[in-house]
């Protein structure tokens, strides 16, 4: 009995301190983003530190400036080659668009002639043949559908304002974020010796064994998910390039190149890009067209829904339905970090369950021992 009330003590020492931190991060997790955000980016750019201090023999620190020097150089090169494709894709469509949205609004206006015009000519027949009491209620309620509609209308206009709006806001806060951060890496990575160092002397060697087996879990892991995503990305852009030329359409290595990159977004995908595109030829009399897009975007479906549960199950080892639950339970809890803050959790966690981190727990739990000695 004793033993049985012992147990229960710890577990809820144990659940209460996991509630706890949890908690915690939670409350501070704006505050400490980017030293989270430092943290990956140290991950990423130490194997490259180590490839230059082996390959060029110089010290720590010159490959610490280095390393950053060339991903900060390598972060603004890419910044101001998407700024300029994205300038020069504004001006291309300034020249483009007016003669295609000109086709558009006629092509609605004859099919609104077409299809709409007689049913609303019936329905105000059906409405003259009416009481004057029903001719009344009626209207009522069509006012009722129209302002609805106009409501409902003008909020979404007005989301996806504010939106676009608080992103724009956002900005000034993302380069602070990313400098500080920036500058956390830098430290992180200059210490990273002298950490390992403290580890190896003052810390216990099965916690100094236990965080090298998690450290090395997840760059692991992090490198067969972005195979993954890479081979699933490349196969995408294979089939929507064939596509895109077997149908003649012009600039299709761009195409398919933008469609591809737009294949990373979780739910939006690449029908961001097919949705409107097929809505629009079909709407301008060009279905032949419109249908065999169509034809290429489901293909585009079927073939990642059936690679990604295999690839993403075995890069990971964790099934793609949870890493979907992960970004949205991340996103409703931290907003937009939470999109990667989720998946990484999620990732860590399963990094732990890996390295028996919940079994040593349960130990803790069902025993009140764990084996930590230092050799």
């Amino acid at each position: 009995m004793k033993s049985h009330n012992s147990m229960i003590i710890r577990a809820f020492i144990t659940l209460s301190s996991v509630f706890i931190l949890f908690c915690f991060i939670f409350i501070i997790y704006t505050y400490i983003f980017p030293l989270f955000l430092a943290i990956i980016l140290s991950l990423c750019i130490y194997p490259f530190i180590k490839f230059l201090k082996t390959k060029f023999s110089i010290n720590h620190f010159l490959a610490c400036i280095l390393a950053i020097f060339i991903f900060l150089l390598s972060f603004v090169l890419v910044s101001v080659i998407i700024v300029v494709e994205l300038i020069d894709g504004v001006i291309y469509l300034a020249k483009w668009l007016p003669e295609p949205f000109q086709q558009f609004l006629e092509e609605m206006t004859s099919l609104f002639n077409e299809w709409f015009l007689p049913l609303i000519q019936k329905v105000m027949h059906y409405m003259d043949s009416l009481s004057n009491e029903q001719r009344l209620l009626m209207k009522e309620q069509l006012d009722e559908i129209s302002i609805s509609m106009a409501d409902q209308f003008a909020s979404l206009l007005e989301f996806l304002l504010n939106t676009i709006g608080t992103y724009l806001t956002q900005l000034p806060g993302f380069f602070i974020i990313f400098f500080f951060s920036l500058i956390c890496t830098f430290f992180i990575l200059k210490d990273i010796p002298k950490l390992k160092e403290f580890m190896y002397h003052h810390v216990a060697s099965t916690y100094f064994s236990l965080s090298s087996k998690l450290y090395n879990h997840i760059k692991l892991t992090l490198l067969r998910y972005m195979k993954a995503q890479f081979l699933l990305i490349s196969i995408s852009f294979i089939t929507i390039f064939i596509g895109l030329i077997s149908l003649q359409i012009k600039h299709a290595l761009t195409i398919s190149t933008l469609i591809a990159i737009f294949d990373l977004l979780p739910f939006l995908g690449t029908g961001i890009i097919f949705i409107p595109w097929i809505f629009y030829l079909f709407v301008t009399n060009k279905s032949l067209l419109a249908l065999f897009l169509l034809l290429l975007y489901i293909l585009i479906i079927v073939q990642r829904q059936l690679l990604e549960p295999k690839l993403i199950a075995d890069a990971l080892g964790v099934h793609p339905l949870l890493t979907i639950l992960s970004i949205y339970l991340g996103f409703q809890l931290f907003g937009i970090h939470g999109i990667w803050v989720g998946p990484c959790t999620l990732f860590l966690s399963k990094g732990l369950y890996d390295i028996q981190i919940f079994h040593m727990i349960w130990s803790y739990i069902r025993n009140g021992t764990i084996n930590v000695d230092k050799e």
